[in-house]
């Protein structure tokens, strides 16, 4: 007999980068939520979302970015192509973090 398997029990478990999150300053707690959030995004790695924390180290930082207006709707899709050091995903993963973060996001949009 085995008990059914929930949707949040398959998602893998992110560890905090903290050593210990109990003492962490504020800001190094925000931080490390905000680098664990952008991990769940699909394709976006512990080695991804670093880099991208390296540029946009807060989510309100981001969300800045994009609210800038002087920039177009593919400039901001693009953004942030330059902070993924890998290449193939930098525009699919900017893209997919522009339709989580763009206001009135849709939320049947599949990333």
């Amino acid at each position: 007999y085995k008990q059914p398997v929930t949707e949040l029990e398959c998602i893998k478990k992110i560890k905090s980068g903290l050593d210990n999150p109990a003492n962490a300053i504020p800001l190094d707690r925000a931080r490390d939520t905000w680098l664990r959030q952008l991990q769940m995004i699909p394709k976006v790695s512990e080695k991804r979302a670093f880099q991208l924390v390296q540029s946009y180290p807060t989510p309100r930082s981001l969300w800045e970015a994009y609210q800038d207006p002087s920039r177009t709707v593919e400039e901001k899709k693009a953004l942030l192509a330059q902070s993924f050091c890998e290449k193939g995903y930098q525009r699919s993963l900017s893209e997919s973090v522009y339709k989580l973060m763009k206001p009135f996001a849709n939320p049947n949009d599949l990333l």
